[in-house]
């Protein structure tokens, strides 16, 4: 099942595999796990889920496909960085880590590492947007030790899977939050008072053992945070002893964490006077008393962020959702708590912790361990080369066809002034004429035979090409001009508007770094437009390259088992 592509989560409490294809879940398998710390820390609880892990990869037919794993270890790290937007995106890049090698205490040095920029605060639209400031660059940074890594890449090698990325929980919910409440808002996503098309969304990212508090307004990120608190603390809370409270029945219920686990999905924040189903004489007054102490925690975190970051012009337009766990009526509650408007999550988030997948929260960052980076740049590296000697190979066959059409021509003017006897100065000039021709295409594939060891391979011009485009620019034609002056490579690509914030910026950038290779002379940006394909609107460009002369390759590469001495 080539096509498809698994997602996997794992925490001390779940392990479960999403499978999807073309973006869209297909199937799922998850396995929940009674408890809420790793028993012996992940490095060495991971060979307790190969078995799991791999009936479910065989469930879902997912043997030889690729995998994006999602892990909660409290001994990784990952921050959000912000930097004013006028400093560029390599500048900011550097400068998060920068900060996260400063925060990422007890990692060596030299481990694995990624960075995504994540957004990009649009320009001041409204009187109430300016009082955010100027626009920054977010940029999320992660890194985790190379032990950790690698045994979840074995992990997935034991289960039948490639894996593609690693990333750590937080900097999933992370880049999830950012990027929802900086989105673009369809008219129902505002809280309903509020005429201001800039309403301030709150969210709260939930997962099962941590948190991100976000708020912003499209385009602009206004403050976000790590909460140190998920769902699993509400399934414990409510694993404590319960009196129901009902003159028949008074004794004390314990539930089971499946049990509680249950009752928090399926239920969760009840009122006071609420029946709890297949639980008679049980209502929610037994259960709000050991759920209120989190859901007060969770408020007051909500509050004190809302008042010390946002500014108060723009705090009355306010609304909250809660994303990532689905927990019922949570985000009634805690917004009537904080005094804010509740947002319902709209269609199509995905209903897992996290949200990894077709929706908002699938992360760009991409750790690995040095063994597998390291074999992937290598096989970049070598496609490219192969490219490169494919193309020189076409290059000089179009030239050699060219020479052979020229030499028929002449044949055929020879053939034609052969009948006539009154012709045969003129028929043995033109014969001399073809002679010289062919001496003069000797002497010349001589040459291109002589010149070439020491040529530059075009395959170095792929190569370079390869390794300096990003992967959110996409490639779609390349074509070698070859005639009078250097040889000119056009290249036509797109950039889609879903994953790219400032997509102008990206293509400038793109051919400033391709200008600054020795290996080209020139670097233009030709021709660009907005357009629509297939539902999604993208960027698409073209871009002219002046490089070094391209001298022909060997004959056999173009023509194999054909000689000079033997054209005729």
């Amino acid at each position: 099942m080539s096509a498809s592509h698994a997602m996997i989560e794992i925490s001390p409490s779940r392990l479960e595999v999403s499978a999807l294809r073309a973006g869209v879940v297909i199937g799922v398998r998850s396995l929940r796990f009674d408890r809420s710390e790793w028993p012996a820390g992940l490095d060495e609880a991971l060979h307790h889920l190969e078995g799991p892990l791999t009936a479910m990869v065989a469930e879902l037919r997912l043997v030889g496909a690729s995998a994006t794993v999602v892990y909660f270890t409290p001994g990784g790290s990952c921050s959000l960085t912000s930097c004013p937007a006028a400093a560029g995106l390599a500048s900011a890049e550097q400068a998060a880590m920068l900060a996260e090698g400063s925060t990422s205490e007890g990692l060596p040095a030299g481990a694995p590492s990624d960075v995504v920029c994540v957004a990009i605060d649009k320009p001041a639209g409204s009187a109430l947007v300016a009082e955010l400031g100027a626009p920054q660059v977010h940029v999320l940074a992660a890194t985790d030790v190379e032990a950790r890594l690698d045994g979840l890449a074995r992990l997935c090698d034991a289960a039948g899977l490639k894996v593609a990325r690693l990333v750590p929980t937080e900097a999933a919910m992370l880049d999830a939050a950012v990027r929802w409440v900086t989105r673009t808002r369809q008219p129902h996503s505002r809280p309903p008072q509020s005429s201001d098309t800039h309403a301030l969304e709150v969210v709260l990212w939930l997962g099962d053992h941590s948190g991100v508090l976000a708020a912003g307004v499209p385009g602009r990120l206004v403050f976000v945070r790590s909460i140190r608190l998920g769902a699993e603390a509400l399934v414990e809370a409510m694993t404590r002893p319960l009196r129901p409270g009902s003159k028949r029945n008074d004794t004390p219920l314990a539930l089971s964490r499946a049990e509680a686990r249950a009752l928090l999905f399926s239920v969760g924040v009840p009122e006071a006077n609420e029946e709890i189903p297949d639980h008679p004489g049980l209502s929610g007054a037994a259960l709000l008393p050991h759920m209120q102490p989190l859901l007060q925690r969770l408020a007051t975190e909500i509050k004190q962020s809302l008042r010390f970051g946002v500014p108060e012009s723009l705090r009355a337009s306010a609304g909250l959702c809660v994303l990532g766990a689905t927990i019922p009526r949570l985000s009634e509650v805690l917004a009537a708590q904080t005094g804010v408007v509740p947002l319902p999550a709209l269609d199509g988030l995905p209903a897992r912790s996290v949200g990894v997948g077709p929706g908002p929260g699938g992360s760009e960052i991409r750790l690995l361990p040095t063994r597998l980076s390291e074999r992937r740049a290598g096989r970049r590296a070598q496609r490219a080369l192969m490219a490169g000697v494919a193309l020189a190979a076409g290059v000089i066959g179009v030239e050699l066809t060219w020479t052979r059409h020229d030499l028929e021509v002449e044949r055929a003017r020879l053939a034609l002034t052969q009948p006539a006897s009154d012709e045969g100065v003129k028929a043995a000039q033109a014969l001399q004429e073809a002679l010289a021709r062919r001496a003069l295409l000797t002497t010349t594939l001589a040459s291109m035979r002589a010149a070439l060891p020491d040529a530059p391979a075009l395959g170095a011009v792929l190569g370079a090409l390869a390794n300096h485009t990003p992967e959110s620019i996409r490639i779609s034609e390349l074509s070698l001009i070859t005639g009078e002056g250097a040889p000119r490579l056009c290249a036509r690509g797109s950039i889609l508007y879903s994953e790219v914030a400032d997509p102008a910026g990206l293509m400038q950038t793109y051919v400033n770094d391709l200008a600054g290779l020795p290996i080209f002379s020139n670097a233009k940006l030709g021709k660009a437009q907005r357009s629509t394909l297939n539902g999604r609107e993208l960027q698409s460009f073209e871009i002219t390259l002046d490089i070094l002369a391209l001298p022909p390759s060997s004959l056999a590469a173009a023509d194999p088992g054909r000689s000079l001495e033997t054209t005729p």
